[in-house]
């Protein structure tokens, strides 16, 4: 068996206007699905009891990014408490033809990196890391040629 392409990416967030604003206008993607409340049955599917919330699906380039912000249970945060080694989501990464452009534009925008474009000559890329506002990491590649 293989799998077929992807279809999205999901992110829980803390709040979800602050989220939206954040990949629609700060990194240009367009809203494919307006925030709305999450259905009946998300409890099951997500597999904890008395789960409320809303959701929104934004997307460009043919992928889809779903943010999930959830009011009850209560949440906690635990991008502060990991590494960006530690088990677990790591990063979603996107393309760019010019990341030292992008890095300066989104650095003019507010945006914290984790430090400017790099080299990574086992994949013959730059790359740059950085965050969201809830510190989930997202990364920037340029590929070489």
């Amino acid at each position: 068996m293989v799998v077929g392409p992807a279809h999205h990416y999901g992110v829980n967030v803390s709040d979800i206007d602050r989220s939206i604003e954040f990949y629609r206008d700060v990194l240009g993607l367009e809203v494919l699905r307006e925030e709305q409340e999450l259905s009946d049955h998300h409890e099951d599917l997500l597999g904890v009891d008395g789960t409320e919330g809303t959701f929104a699906v934004l997307g460009g380039n043919g992928f889809k990014f779903e943010l999930k912000s959830i009011s009850e249970p209560s949440t906690k945060n635990i991008n502060a408490m990991r590494r960006p080694v530690d088990i677990g989501d790591d990063h979603f990464c996107w393309e760019v033809e010019d990341i030292d452009a992008t890095y300066e534009e989104l650095t003019e925008r507010g945006v914290e990196f984790l430090g400017p474009p790099k080299s990574v000559g086992t994949v013959d890329s730059r790359v740059a890391y950085f965050y969201d506002p809830d510190g989930n990491v997202l990364e920037l590649v340029e590929p070489g040629s």
